[in-house]
């Protein structure tokens, strides 16, 4: 972890970037996307998991850690340009053709050369985005990373005040501080007329 910092799509992007190949890209952009761990990417889904429906690409994942729940489906926006290029690179495979056919430890040493990060910081991130961006709460989270109760979400989403700061302004909040102005005259009340 960058000191429980999540990363930015801009850095996730620049990451992307580098790497040379396109199965490469779209395994990256698809590991954020989705927020998977490696072990239910690496060697295991095949062109055959994803389909297309209305805007989304949806993917059906085992899901590595929650027996009660063996399999989800996450949905990855056609209108994400990360999901476009997921999409561009599994037009390249046949329909039962492994997506990502390389270990656990080729993803980290990829992605430790790439952007010097380990592969889980991208589900972090994602997981972080969800709620900051599209207002994702624990129980949602919990559909889409797999998980069998919420109390992950403690762990997994780097918020700073900034992101919750927001709401906490409503009708009748002030605005920035400033100087108050001189106290009424005569007992007056402010606000209030005679």
């Amino acid at each position: 972890m960058t000191g429980r910092r999540a990363l930015t799509r801009e850095e996730i992007k620049r990451i992307i970037d580098r790497a040379e190949r396109l199965r490469d890209k779209a395994f990256i952009a698809f590991l954020y996307l989705s927020a998977a761990r490696v072990g239910e990417v690496c060697r295991r889904l095949r062109k055959s998991d994803f389909t297309l429906e209305d805007d989304f690409l949806l993917v059906e994942l085992e899901t590595e850690k929650n027996p009660s729940s063996p399999t989800r489906v996450v949905a990855l926006p056609l209108s994400d340009p990360f999901t476009r290029l997921v999409l561009r690179y599994l037009r390249t495979l046949n329909v039962d053709e492994v997506c990502w056919p390389f270990s656990d430890r080729y993803a980290r040493m990829l992605l430790r050369q790439l952007g010097g990060i380990h592969p889980h910081l991208l589900r972090h991130s994602r997981l972080t985005h969800l709620v900051r961006e599209h207002g994702f709460n624990q129980f949602d989270l919990m559909r889409f990373a797999g998980w069998s109760d919420p109390r992950p979400a403690r762990a997994y989403i780097h918020l700073e005040w900034r992101d919750y700061a927001g709401k906490l302004k409503g009708p009748g909040v002030p605005g920035p501080l400033t100087e108050p102005g001189p106290e009424p005259k005569g007992g007056e009340s402010r606000g209030e007329e005679r």
